[in-house]
């Protein structure tokens, strides 16, 4: 290994130990955060901030008291000087005062919030939907590109087999290959691009095909066919590749022979797809990936937490302001409430 490659191989290892480290640190401080955050809730130090956010959100409720029974279109007005509740009837469309005057239970700040959250619960699914979905693709983007790499930075569709490409051999023309001109031969491929290859048997093959085979160090290569030979006395055929912006070919690439071919190029390039896939697959990408999944997890669960401390002390201070201010009767004590 000489120096540089030394020196590539030590970027590499403080590349992912960088981004290890910040995935922890941030989550370490988010948790923590979480957890002081709660703490306070808890004891009180919220509980000014939140009282005031629900005596401006239900002052209609406070400075009114009101309900609707409407199994029986009965609509029960409260007196907040005298307490008194009396009952009206619904009649095509005009109230009627009833001549007797009935208890109720008054519409409390406690039972406006229940109502709150369960016409709000659509919304939490929605919020619990979405980021079911962005773990479930985080998975698949993990899995995606870890069976890219297993398998040797090919996927396999059937007959179809999806690659990137490494090298910029087919990029670009080389100008000692007129052939390409001469028979406008337009289908470079870009460096880092996803191509797909198809399955092909031998006698499918044909000048000027652009062919991916296995080498002999193990490495696949996609080049042009430029010649076609078949041996009359074996009758075996020897195809000679070479890529476009290559002046010559390989050694194994003058007589390579059908069982080392892969497939035939099928046309489909897409160079974003490739260069997402090559930095998806490789050491860094993996650690990435997971790294953000554990980010996003540390995210998730603590602001959970927050949110059933919040409602937990908003449900329990809406039962004080309930109190104090007659709607509910004066003996039902609240209790967990710790004043600021």
């Amino acid at each position: 290994m000489n120096g540089q490659e030394k020196l590539g191989s030590i970027a590499f290892v403080v590349s992912i130990c960088v981004i290890i480290g910040f995935a922890i640190v941030f989550s370490i401080l988010f948790a923590l955060y979480g957890y002081y955050k709660i703490k306070n809730i808890k004891n009180g130090h919220e509980n000014i901030t939140i009282e005031t956010t629900l005596k401006k959100r239900y002052k209609k409720i406070i400075n009114n008291p009101h309900t609707f029974k409407e199994d029986n279109n009965l609509y029960y007005e409260l007196n907040s000087e005298t307490k008194e509740s009396k009952t009206y009837l619904r009649v095509d469309d005009t109230d009627t005062l009833e001549e007797n005057v009935k208890e109720t239970t008054i519409h409390t700040v406690y039972d406006s919030i229940i109502d709150d959250k369960k016409r709000n619960r659509k919304f939490q699914i929605i919020y619990n939907i979405f980021f079911g979905i962005l773990y479930a693709a985080l998975l698949v983007i993990f899995g995606f590109a870890l069976g890219f790499r297993l398998g040797g930075e090919q996927l396999f569709f059937g007959n179809t087999t999806l690659m990137t490409i490494q090298t910029g051999s087919m990029e670009t023309i080389n100008d000692d290959n007129t052939y390409i001109y001469e028979n406008n031969l337009t289908n470079q491929i870009e460096q880092f691009s996803l191509i797909g290859i198809d399955k092909i048997n031998e006698e499918d093959i044909e000048l000027y095909d652009i062919l991916a085979y296995q080498s002999e160090s193990g490495d696949i290569i996609v080049h042009r066919v430029i010649r076609i030979y078949t041996n009359p006395e074996t009758n075996v055929t020897y195809y000679t590749l070479k890529g476009d912006a290559n002046s010559t070919s390989s050694a194994e690439e003058l007589t390579l022979t059908y069982d080392k071919v892969i497939g035939k190029y099928n046309g489909f390039q897409n160079y974003g797809l490739g260069v997402t896939l090559t930095y998806l697959q490789s050491n860094i990408g993996l650690v990435a990936i997971a790294a953000a999944a554990i980010f996003l997890i540390t995210y998730n669960v603590t602001e959970s937490l927050i949110d059933k401390a919040y409602d937990s002390q908003t449900l329990l201070i809406s039962r004080k302001i309930d109190e104090e201010n007659g709607l509910i009767p004066q003996e039902e004590k609240t209790e967990g409430v710790v004043n600021a």
